[in-house]
């Protein structure tokens, strides 16, 4: 027997609180070369991107030289350039120094792991150092199932078992007072150690692959090790996990140019540099998430329930996205924070996205959203919060359209048929500011199509942009007739009004006429 999502989610909605994620999946992805710099308070930052020779070099001022102890491999490629391959015990050794040992009050570790397989038995430690003038211990590790844990001062914290054969970025934090570990920069624990602050000295080194002196050593790949003087915090821990969204390929000289650091009036993003109008264009090559600034690309980040793989619904969206002009990240729901958003101007958010794990953070971006999860009006603020009285989902194959004047209508009017066989359409009751374009045959109380105009009233707050409620639920998208893309083409259009580019997420009363 099949439970209808919608059913499930409000037996369980006053468990997701407490809810523990599950540990995340990373799909394999294409290398990239650069990765952001996040500089403040760097004490250290092994690239691993020398493919041969006898040691290490930090890329932080610093100059912490990491000294491989036994053979290693360079591995190409790694998750960001190269990566070094610990087998047979071989692990690297850090010399103690002034810079090192002045970390007291706040640490920070991040960095890309991957193992093939996960052993019989036994930890093996990714990070490690001790001190003797305190007996205090900071280690990293990976247990036998694939947990991450990270510990100060034998307070450990860890998180589910990671895929083994995946590259996965952890980063471990701690402010004085609470400790933090994040997994491909997803928050998983917190812990609060029982020291307040870190006293390292010259008598021990600092590890990399292996407890003290090599024992319980890491058998895998290792890239990007950073070590901070700070806590980093949750955009910091989001950023390094993710350089394929945040870089572009910066030119050897000029200024970087990005979506954070447009070029002035008179110059172009050519290449990653911001140059004179007049010169030779050599348009940057966008990557995988259209993260770089590239000139006229309309831009989306698909946010799902499961990106690896993409449903049949997911993937009809995401198709007709990119036949509208779009480029498509895919990208997790419980990820999506507002981050995500800065500079894009859509995001759509598909019926395979779950209320409990998008963030209510995003309800207060200035982007338009069209949202085809009625749990997610509620997060938004488009409607109240109780299902089947302010959000739902119907079995039905049509709808009414209630305003066929509206540009949201597409040109269509009275009974319009979705496809051939019912599915779920879902609806919601929003406030009275909202726009009704569709509802469902019979029920014009419950929307299948609603809008808010940029600054209406919710029912949760103003509208920092448009809003659509739109009827795309469980299996429907797979499966939409010419009469429902044409109203999927709609909603997109107006939601983005004359703005460029889109950010695609899955898993305000308007003037006459608009």
């Amino acid at each position: 027997m099949r439970i209808d999502k919608h059913i499930l989610w409000a037996l369980l909605a006053a468990l997701a609180a407490c809810k523990r994620p599950s540990a995340p999946t990373t799909p394999q992805q294409p290398p990239v070369v650069a990765q952001p710099l996040l500089s403040t308070n760097l004490i250290a930052h092994w690239p691993f991107d020398e493919s041969a020779g006898p040691t290490a070099a930090d890329a932080s001022p610093s100059a912490h030289t990491a000294t491989p102890q036994g053979p290693i491999t360079w591995a190409t490629p790694g998750r960001v350039g190269h990566a070094i391959a610990l087998t047979a015990g071989a692990h690297l050794r850090v010399a103690s120094s002034p810079t090192l040992n002045a970390i007291t009050n706040a640490i920070s570790v991040a960095g890309w792991i991957k193992r093939e397989v996960h052993p019989a038995s036994g930890d093996q430690y990714l990070l490690f150092r001790r001190s003797v003038a305190q007996p205090t211990v900071v280690h990293l590790l990976q247990s036998a199932s694939g947990v991450v844990c990270f510990s100060i001062a034998g307070n450990q914290i860890c998180d589910g078992a990671l895929t083994a054969a995946a590259w996965h970025h952890i980063t471990a934090t701690w402010n004085g007072s609470e400790s933090r570990l994040y997994v491909d920069g997803i928050l998983r624990a917190t812990g609060a150690p029982f020291v307040s602050t870190l006293a390292f000295d010259a008598s021990f080194p600092l590890f990399l692959g292996s407890n003290q002196d090599g024992a319980l050593a890491y058998e895998g790949q290792l890239d990007e090790w950073r070590v901070y003087a700070r806590a980093l915090a949750e955009t910091d821990a989001w950023t390094l996990a993710h350089p394929e969204f945040i870089d572009c390929q910066i030119a050897a000289n000029g200024a970087a140019c990005d979506d954070a650091d447009p070029c002035t009036t008179g110059e172009t993003c050519q290449a990653g540099s911001c140059s004179a109008a007049t010169a030779t264009a050599s348009a940057i090559t966008c990557d995988a998430a259209f993260a770089c600034g590239c000139p006229g690309q309309k831009r989306a980040v698909l946010i799902v329930g499961a990106t690896s793989p993409l449903s049949a619904e997911d993937v009809a969206l995401k198709t007709r996205l990119e036949a509208l002009g779009y480029g498509v990240w895919p990208l997790q729901d419980r990820e999506a924070r507002p981050i995500h958003l800065a500079n894009k101007t859509i995001a759509v958010v598909s019926e395979s996205t779950l209320s409990a794990n998008l963030s209510p953070a995003l309800a207060a971006v200035a982007v338009p959203f069209v949202v085809a999860e009625p749990g997610n009006f509620r997060t938004l603020g488009m409607t109240d919060a109780t299902f089947d009285t302010h959000w739902g989902a119907t079995e039905a194959a049509s709808v009414t359209i209630t305003d066929p004047q509206h540009p949201l209508g597409a040109g269509l009017s009275g009974l319009v048929v979705l496809r051939d066989a019912p599915g779920k359409l879902v609806w919601g009751q929003p406030a009275p500011t909202a726009l009704h374009v569709a509802s469902l045959v019979g029920q014009p109380a419950r929307s299948a199509i609603f809008a808010y105009h940029a600054g209406a009233q919710m029912v949760v707050g103003l509208a920092p942009a448009r809003r659509v409620g739109f009827f795309a639920g469980v299996g429907v998208p797979a499966n939409m007739n010419a009469n429902a893309w044409a109203l999927f083409d709609a909603a997109v259009t107006w939601a983005v009004g004359t703005a460029p580019s889109a950010l695609f997420v899955t898993g305000a009363q308007s003037p006459a006429g608009d």
